[in-house]
This record gives C-alpha cells, sequence and structure tokens, in this order.
C-alpha cells in the first residue's frame, strides 16, 4: 500500500484548523475597526470641545463670556449631528481679609454621531 498523498481526515482536519485561524482574523480585524472609529469620533468630541474652551479662555470680555457662549450649538459648520452644550458658572466669594474672589465655571459637553459616550471638561477662569 502506498502512501503518497493526505488522507480525507487530515484534509478535514487541517481546513476545519484553517476556519478557526480565518474566522479568528475576522473577528479581530471586525473589533480593530470599531475601536478606530470610536476612537476617531472622540478624537472629533475633543476637538471641538478644546476649540470652544480656547475661544473662551481667549476672550478679553471677561463679564461677557456667560451671555456669548453659554447654550447648545447644534448647528456646528463641517460637523452635522454634533450637540456641544457649554454651561458658565459665576463664583463670588468674599474673603476673610475683605478680598473678593471672582471666577467662572466653564464646562463644555460634546455629543455625536458614533460616540458611545460625551465627552466633557471643565475649567475655571479668574477674573483680571
Amino acid at each position: 500500500m502506498r502512501t503518497d498523498g493526505f488522507s480525507m481526515i487530515e484534509i478535514v482536519v487541517a481546513l476545519a484548523v484553517l476556519g478557526v485561524v480565518v474566522l479568528g482574523f475576522a473577528a479581530t480585524t471586525g473589533t480593530l475597526s470599531r475601536a478606530s472609529d470610536d476612537s476617531g469620533q472622540r478624537l472629533v468630541a475633543l476637538e471641538l470641545l478644546e476649540s470652544r474652551l480656547r475661544e473662551i479662555s481667549m476672550d478679553p470680555e471677561y463679564g461677557q463670556l456667560e451671555n456669548r457662549y453659554e447654550g447648545v450649538d447644534t448647528l456646528i459648520p463641517g460637523f452635522p449631528g454634533w450637540r456641544r452644550t457649554t454651561m458658565i458658572t459665576r463664583v463670588i466669594q468674599q474673603l476673610p481679609n475683605g478680598r473678593q474672589v471672582d471666577a467662572q465655571r466653564v464646562m463644555v459637553t460634546v455629543q455625536g454621531p458614533g460616540l458611545l459616550t460625551p465627552i466633557q471638561r471643565t475649567i475655571t477662569i479668574a477674573a483680571p
């Protein structure tokens, strides 16, 4: 009896192992693709958030920050479906030595399509 080739059982086992490997690669590729999409959406949200915080912190009219920026932006040019919410709270404290501390707490939240959870940052801007 000659054994010059593979038996049918060996071929079936080899195909089964190859199938498991290919399915593993497919699952990994899908997971990486979803993670990449989520990362890209988070990057867009962070840029929208940071640009708003930079804009507010560079505004020279401290007393007008709340009037100018507080509210919800839904029409952000170039970013349809995104929503940016800005809340500004003024904090004035009287110190025991008679001095007064005046600051504004700025909280920006960004939500968008494909973003699993909203991104939020808070900064405090002191009066000049």
